[in-house]
């Protein structure tokens, strides 16, 4: 429903900001949801039994699902991503955390430290290997277990008294006497601390293999992590807090302690849209100004993990649905020095590869497939870290975010209000706002909001244009996991009351709870997100993207000032409301056909009945109420404040 904005509500609401002013809040996830996604399109993939594994061991976990590679690992408890590295050795890592095989936080989380996931191997013949020739393994040759790790990433730090563990499996044929013996582990720590010690942001460890008891057919190693859910006070802060992520595992013989290298080049970064702005748009929008909505070029990491030089190429692939190209780059081939020395590859054909063309104006299905590509000329790469697959999108939203929380964001004041700035390229109507909500513990973030829309002034939100009351949290059950919020008055952005076609969608909490809407933490738009503030409207903090999306629809319905055919027309005084009576200005017709209610900022009905011109109010708190008068056809909606 649309509604007049009145001035004195908004001096209130500034009141309220700079008395009850409170902050910013970034909280961990309950649930993954790219996980729950994955099992309801592919199913959970089945495990292995009585797999046997013979040298070399290798994962660098670059494989397209959320799940390990069945043929390697025992388990499935670790998150398959590239959305929680920084600065990863290669694509794709393995992410442990408080979250289950299922997506969900584990049942035992809470105060108390517990074993949260396993990456557990199959038995491996560390008896004995067979290529070049059959002969039996001792620790005279040289058997390393060698991978990289790093805590927090883009989730959240586990404290000092948690921990990610390493440990040895002892077949010793006999179920008493075999046992797990713990030989490496690592205390939690922040990121930051974690660079100033080691001056990397991923660490290399290097384990030695020595004791006779392990080199039997059913050797196994294991990695866990020991997890605390610090859980605060407030219910809806609840979340997953303790993340750790490993890379590039490898056990073979014949190393060495002093081995730092391997003969790998592979991308290290996922490389991301080819548009300008947005991960995603409407295919009606990018028409009307295609060549500006392309970027120039490309940003690709891409990593010499050897010692050495190598020679090696990039390319990229631009394909519609049916397979049919539509644009090939090819960088030429060139000197790819070691990562050690020279970090990422520099060279610009590769590292910035230009984009150098445009998505076709006139096609009936506007999807498109861009394959990443990365050869070497001296037979390097092992693992499948050498090719990277990116959609691009269009649809009839837009989209700063991948798709994918890293965390949740909210405000942890009642009467905040979160404004996210996007753009058009020719007039359109906004019809509804997807907005993607992270569960937490007991579903505490479940509260109510009201949907706003605002024009812009001097960068930041300006006049409220349209606003729709008490929508509730709801969690989206589709594989994208974003519930769609329709308004029932579509909006119409023109260069009339939106200048430069520019404007602001948000949500104003009723509650000082977190309402936990997903963040991406790997697309940083930080300077499109705005929150009230005791100065008016303050920029974030934080680095990353709301997960917020608005949709456009058919042209040709206004906003307020201009309701829908039908709606009442409210209009009630005094304004704030002092000697305890409520007037209302309505028909007599209105007056003996419709229902009112009362309703206060956490959505509870605190009044009802038959409506009349005059309301008795003297028994409720003074604050800030809702009043929605509603017959068999209509319904009315309007603001007014208790003042005592």
């Amino acid at each position: 429903m649309i509604r007049q904005s009145i001035f004195i509500i908004t001096v209130f609401f500034i009141f309220v900001t700079k008395s009850g002013f409170g902050q910013e809040a970034l909280t961990g996830l309950d649930v993954n949801h790219k996980i729950r996604a994955y099992v309801q399109e592919y199913g959970k993939p089945a495990l292995k039994s009585g797999a046997v594994i013979t040298l070399p061991f290798f994962d660098d976990f670059s494989g397209k699902a959320v799940y390990t590679n069945p043929n390697n690992w025992a388990d499935n408890n670790v998150f398959i991503n590239n959305d929680y590295p920084v600065f990863p050795i290669t694509a794709g890592v393995a992410t442990f955390d408080a979250i289950d095989e299922n997506g969900l936080l584990y049942p035992n989380a809470g105060d108390n430290r517990f074993r949260a996931d396993y990456l557990t191997s199959h038995p491996i013949r560390l008896d004995s290997v067979f290529l070049p020739i059959p002969k039996a393994l001792t620790p005279a040759d040289s058997v390393y277990l060698s991978f990289y790790f790093q805590p927090e990433g883009l989730g959240f730090a586990p404290s000092e008294g948690d921990s990610l563990v390493l440990e040895f499996f002892a077949d010793m044929n006999n179920d008493t006497l075999s046992k797990w013996v713990k030989v490496w582990s690592a205390p939690g720590n922040t990121l930051n601390d974690f660079f100033q010690l080691h001056n990397t942001y991923f660490k290399r460890v290097l384990v030695p293999i020595k004791d006779t008891i392990f080199f039997k057919p059913g050797f196994r190693f294991r990695f866990y992590n020991i997890a605390s859910i610090r859980f605060p006070t407030a219910p809806s802060h609840q979340s997953n807090r303790d993340h750790w992520n490993l890379d590039y595992v490898y056990l073979n013989h014949s190393r060495s302690h002093t081995e730092k290298h391997y003969r790998d080049i592979a991308f290290a970064d996922r490389p991301g849209s080819m548009l300008a702005s947005y991960q995603a748009m409407p295919y009606s929008q990018y028409k009307q100004n295609f060549a500006n909505e392309m970027r120039d070029s490309l940003r690709i990491r891409v990593t010499n993990l050897n010692n050495t030089s190598t020679t090696g190429s990039y390319r990229y692939i631009v394909t519609r649905p049916d397979g049919s190209q539509i644009q090939t780059y090819e960088s030429g081939t060139y000197i790819l020095e070691p990562f050690a020395q020279s970090g990422y590859v520099s060279q610009q054909a590769i590292a910035r590869p230009p984009v150098g063309f445009v998505f076709p104006i006139a096609e009936t299905q506007p999807s498109f497939q861009v394959k990443h590509i990365l050869r070497s000329h001296d037979n390097f790469t092992p693992g499948d870290n050498d090719t990277i697959v990116y959609h691009q999108v269009f649809s009839d939203y837009f989209a700063y975010d991948d798709g994918t929380a890293e965390a949740g964001y909210g405000l942890t004041f009642a009467g905040g209000i979160i404004a996210y700035r996007f753009r058009l390229n020719t007039p359109d109507t906004l019809t509804s706002l997807k907005i993607f909500f992270n569960r937490t513990l007991n579903n505490a973030n479940q509260k109510y909001f009201h949907l706003n829309v605002w024009n812009e002034q001097g960068g930041k939100p300006g006049e409220l244009i349209y606003e729709q009351v008490f929508y509730r949290v709801e969690y989206g059950d589709g594989l994208n996991g974003f519930y769609t919020y329709r308004f029932d008055d579509p909006v119409y952005i023109d260069n009339t009351r939106f200048p430069g076609l520019r404007f602001f969608v948000g949500i104003e909490q009723t509650t000082p709870d977190l309402l936990n809407i997903g963040f991406d933490r790997n697309n940083n738009n930080k300077h499109n997100i705005f929150y009230s503030c005791s100065e008016g409207w303050c920029n974030t903090m934080f680095d990353g993207s709301l997960m917020m999306r608005p949709v456009l629809g058919t042209k040709g319905i206004s906003g307020i000032g201009n309701p829908a055919s039908g709606d009442i027309a409210l209009e009630v005084f005094p304004n704030p409301v002092q000697d305890g009576v409520l007037n209302l200005k309505l028909s007599d017709t209105w007056m003996n056909r419709s229902q009112y209610q009362i309703i206060n900022l956490t959505g509870s009905v605190v009044s009802e009945g038959a409506t009349s011109n005059r309301i008795t109010v003297s028994r409720l708190p003074a604050g800030m109420y809702v009043l929605r008068i509603t017959n068999q056809q209509h319904t009315g909606l309007t603001r007014f404040i208790i003042s005592k």
